[in-house]
């Protein structure tokens, strides 16, 4: 389960990645289409990843060992 460390850790990431340079327009269009804009970030959370069952698993295994 996520931690509210990470969930901040997350939303700092995303919130960076908005640039600077943006118009007021654009600004206006992100705004006004919330859910085209929540839509995409969604699928990007929602990317498989193969290997993430196994990286949990060795996660889970450095962490219970100290190892983290």
């Amino acid at each position: 389960m996520v931690t509210p460390g990470q969930i901040k850790d997350i939303i700092s990431a995303v919130v960076q990645g908005v640039p600077t340079n943006m118009t007021f327009g654009m600004a206006e269009s992100l705004i006004g289409n919330k859910g085209k804009l929540t839509a995409q970030v969604r699928k990007i959370f929602s990317a498989t990843n193969p290997y993430a069952e196994l990286l949990a698993d060795w996660q889970t295994f450095y962490r219970d060992i100290g190892i983290d």
